[in-house]
């Protein structure tokens, strides 16, 4: 370290001739054994910029020196002052102890030596009095021993030590040893570095500024950034020329057009199926990339790539695509490509099958080889569209998502003719509620004879499908033609044993105040007019139904009603309650039916019991009321009550509460409304706390309660509590009866142990409020003065008490002379 200090020194006089040095490098090398530190500095620091971290280093050594002075300091004060009183002395030492601690906050750290030396040698002088004291009252003891004790004694002593050493050797020999020898203790060094935090990594900036020694970095005119980041920043500047990451396939068929057609046999060769495929794909490399073709082994005739030979390969690992083209360059390429597939003909009827694979974008055409066919693709005569041009029919399907395609077709006579028997159960029920009415019907298809692909309904004109299930739906859909609407169900097999479809349908028809009709009209299964089952009616309970035309229905016992088995058990509805009871029941033989209700929403009703707690004190009254309510008829989905004026709310508990607020109505009455969390039927219970601001000038008081509204009968019971600072007296009673407080319901007796002082109960809807008349207690001598001189008196006392609010004292001044004065 020396020598590169010195070196650093010559270095530095030897440039100090031309100009001032900037930095100075030293080698350190600090000795073995030596805790490090590294700090880490990022960023700049502008000129007189406070330092955020100042350390500075102190020598353990020579604190550890001061301290020891200090301490024998303060120890050699103490031994001169042992003569000084016990009260000085305690004093002394209180300051020295408590001083240090409460200056070490405030004193820099310099002085902190000071405070050690100070707090020790006051701990070490106190001990030193101690020592001396305890050696000055021994002597004394001793000599009284000597003087007093006897060989009784001593022999006394000498067994009961004899007795204390073999019980300590006793119990040292039960102290267990440690089978294990214990760790040394570390050293200061290895603790400190344990507790020492790790240093932070270092955060490397992504840019970086290149510059040459000497040069302004502000002057310089290049950034060097990463790849990544200075792609990022490329592509955000120039959307139009972004440099995108590599594809992760090398290339896509993006669409694929299919197009198929008979070709009659000629020289010897058979029938078969000409298809030709025109796919558009697209290459992400520059160089060769080899892309698979999206179809199964077939014969392949010939291909053209982008109007050359197409460069066909085979690959003969793939199963599912053993053919591919080979593309040259990047971008998109246009394939056309001929191919020919079996034929088996049976007369006037053929079929033909092959593979495709998915693709984004995909359609297959076949040209009809003739006129009024029915065409069949994987078993379904609706899953294509039927397409007729100058004379010629196709059909036309998507193939987006692949697999295997058979296309059959046969004239439409034979067709009728090979359709087999199959027979049809169904069970239908119709849910009128708020939001509309829901039709649901299960169909159960029986094939006794053939296979059935497809079912299809027609459906009314009021009705929307909302879903179709069934184990072996494949899919639905529905399209209009000629002015009817159809739901086409396609199976997933052909059905030749039996299935169950069940269809869900919504008829937007809801009930207002007044009463409306509904018409419920039948969906009809198109090849079956005469099918076996029922028709169930079910109603909330806020309506009431009554059925005033029904055509091909006729109606049967609720009692009656038997669900088949082979539909699935009812569900519970999504609010958790049951599925209410049938209102109607009606049996059937032939479609189409159809039905005429006349609803009507009932009149909620209701009846409630209130407690009124009432307790009036100086500056407010406190209301505490019990509501119980009695809905019937049509649920209710919330209960409000008027207020009284200037009625605050401080607690609303209700059953099955999910909200509650204050409004105002139209004529600017105050109401509070109590919400639930849904509409409900049967006992509900609400509790409300409250608040009346009351004056004390005033001396009546109008009792007003809240008010449940919408009740057909109301019966309330009221229960007054007064400060004992007040006493009242009944003005008007409103409408309601006063009885006893003890006959009161004994809800209301337990919310006070204090007597109440009136009670009062009413029957009625619509109460006048109770009108009291409060006054406070207040008791006081009558006094008289009767002056016996003539001249007048200052002053004089009068013993007068009062209890409860401020009260006017009247004074009446009546004077009078003495007889002679």
């Amino acid at each position: 370290m020396e020598v590169a200090a010195e070196t650093a020194k010559a270095k530095a006089k030897s440039e100090s001739a031309s100009g001032a040095v900037m930095s100075l490098a030293l080698d350190l090398r600090p000795p073995a054994g030596t805790v490090a530190r590294e700090f880490h500095f990022l960023g700049s620091r502008e000129p007189g910029e406070i330092s955020d971290l100042d350390i500075a280093y102190q020598d353990v050594e020579s604190q550890t020196t001061g301290r020891v002075f200090f301490i024998v300091l303060v120890v050699i004060a103490c031994w001169f002052s042992r003569r000084r009183s016990a009260v000085e002395r305690s004093v002394a030492m209180i300051a020295s102890l408590i001083g240090p601690l409460a200056l070490v906050t405030v004193l820099p750290v310099s002085w902190h030596i000071v405070l050690d030396g100070l707090f020790l040698g006051a701990v070490a002088g106190s001990a030193l009095w101690t020592v001396m004291a305890v050696i000055g009252r021994a002597g004394d003891g001793w000599g009284w021993l000597r003087a007093n004790l006897t060989r009784d004694i001593f022999r006394f002593g000498g067994g009961l030590w004899l007795a204390v050493s073999l019980l300590s050797q006793s119990g040292w020999a039960q102290v267990k040893v440690p089978l294990r020898p214990q760790p040394r203790s570390q050293s200061a060094s290895q603790v400190r570095q344990r507790k020492s935090l790790p240093v932070p990594p270092v955060v490397r900036p992504l840019e970086i500024i290149p510059i040459e020694p000497g040069q302004d970095p502000r002057e310089a005119n290049r950034v060097l950034v990463p790849r990544n980041e200075f792609l990022r920043l490329w592509n955000l500047a120039y959307p139009d020329r972004q440099v995108l990451a590599p594809a992760p396939r090398s290339g896509v068929v993006a669409d694929a057009s299919w197009n198929a057609r008979v070709l009659p046999s000629a020289n010897g060769v058979a029938a078969r199926i000409a298809l030709r495929g025109n796919l558009q794909m697209y290459s992400f490399r520059d160089g060769q990339v080899v892309l698979p073709i999206p179809i199964g082994a077939v014969a392949v005739v010939g291909g053209r790539l982008n109007g050359k030979p197409a460069p066909i390969v085979t690959r003969a690992k793939s199963q599912s695509q053993p053919l591919a083209v080979v593309l040259d360059r990047r971008g998109a390429h246009r394939l056309e490509i001929d191919f020919e597939l079996p034929l088996v003909r049976t007369g006037p009827a053929g079929r033909f099958s092959v593979t495709l694979s998915p693709v984004p974008v995909g359609r297959f055409r076949f040209d009809l080889p003739d006129r009024n066919l029915l065409v069949r693709v994987n078993g379904s005569s609706t899953r294509h569209r039927h397409l007729v041009a100058d004379g010629n029919e196709s059909i036309e399907l998507g193939v987006d998502a692949g697999g295997p395609l058979q296309v059959s077709w046969q004239p439409k006579q034979a067709a009728d003719a090979a359709d087999g028997l199959v027979q049809l159960e169904s069970f239908t029920s119709i849910h009128v509620s708020d939001p509309g009415v829901r039709h649901r019907g299960h169909y159960r298809f029986r094939v006794r004879q053939g296979s059935l692909p497809e079912a299809t309904f027609v459906l009314p004109s009021t009705v929307s499908v909302q879903r179709v299930v069934g184990v072996d739906v494949g899919g639905w859909d529905v399209e209009t033609e000629n002015g009817q609407r159809r739901l086409r169900v396609f199976f997933r097999r052909r059905v030749d044993d039996e299935t169950v479809v069940r269809v869900d349908l919504f008829q937007d028809r809801r009930v207002g105040d007044r009463s409306a009709e509904l018409v419920v009209e039948s969906v009809r299964v198109q090849g079956f007019d005469r099918d076996k089952g029922q028709l169930a009616v079910f109603v909330d309970d806020q309506f009431t139904a009554k059925a005033t035309d029904n055509s091909n229905l006729r109606q049967v016992d609720v009692a009656s009603l038997a669900r088949p088995g082979w539909c699935k058990p009812s569900q519970p509805r999504g609010d958790g309650k049951a599925v209410p009871l049938a209102r109607m029941v009606f049996g059937y033989i032939t479609r189409p039916f159809g039905l005429t209700l006349r609803l009507t929403r009932r009149t909620p009703q209701a009846n409630a019991v209130a407690r009124h707690a009432v307790r009036i004190e100086r500056r407010k009254v406190r209301l505490a009321s019990q509501i119980k309510w009695q809905l019937s008829q049509a649920a209710r989905g919330s209960v409000t009550f008027g207020l009284p004026p200037k009625y605050l709310p401080v607690s609303v508990e209700a059953t099955s509460l999910a909200d509650w607020f204050v409004h105002a109505d139209e004529n600017g009455n105050r109401q509070l409304t109590v919400e639930f969390d849904g509409p409900r039927t049967g006992a509900l219970e609400v509790a409300l706390e409250g608040v009346l601001p009351r004056s004390s000038d005033i001396e009546e008081f109008q009792l007003r309660l809240p008010r449940p509204l919408g009740v057909g009968r109301l019966a309330s019971q009221v229960m007054v509590w007064l400060d004992e600072a007040f006493s009242a007296g009944i003005t008007d009673r409103g409408g309601w009866r006063s009885v006893n407080p003890a006959s009161a319901a004994s809800e209301l007796r337990q919310l006070d142990p204090r007597k109440a002082r009136f009670a009062f109960v009413s029957g009625g809807i619509s109460s006048e409020p109770v009108v009291l008349r409060s006054s406070g207690r207040c008791r006081g001598c009558r006094a008289r003065l009767f002056p016996w001189s003539p001249s007048p008196i200052p002053w004089s006392t009068i013993p007068w008490r009062c209890r409860g609010r401020s009260h006017r004292l009247p004074l009446t001044n009546s004077c009078s002379r003495r007889p002679g004065g």
